[in-house]
């Protein structure tokens, strides 16, 4: 056998390896490809049902809002309602303080200037 024989020899036994080697990273790549291709359905079975949920919360944010809104407007229409006696009220009440107030700093409280009674006059 020469050389040149030799060399053909090993390069075929290269080319077999390099071959053998290409099918099983094949094989490995088709295994690869189809457990991809499962997580990517499963994904996608995720994301279908995070995109219902985000439709439902935003239906949900929406229908919060038209409730604060209708909230806000009766409470508007409460407080124009109850507003005008409270403010009649405590002024009211704050000019029968100012008056008391007056009144007891005059001195015309029980005690002060006023004539005796028969009995005060009478005891010793």
């Amino acid at each position: 056998m020469s050389v040149l024989e030799v060399c053909a020899i090993i390069l075929a036994l290269a080319m077999a390896s390099i071959a053998v080697s290409a099918v099983v990273g094949l094989i490995r790549l088709t295994t690869l490809s189809r457990d991809a291709e499962r997580a990517l359905g499963r994904i996608e079975t995720t994301l279908s049902a995070v995109d219902r949920m985000l439709s439902d919360s935003h239906e949900v944010i929406r229908d919060v809002r038209r409730v604060e809104t209708r909230v806000r407007e009766n409470m508007n229409i409460l407080l124009d309602q109850v507003e005008p006696p409270i403010r009649t009220i405590a002024a009211l009440i704050g000019a029968t303080r100012s008056g008391l107030a007056a009144w007891l700093h005059n001195g015309h409280d029980r005690n002060a200037r006023h004539a005796p009674s028969e009995l005060e006059r009478r005891s010793p």
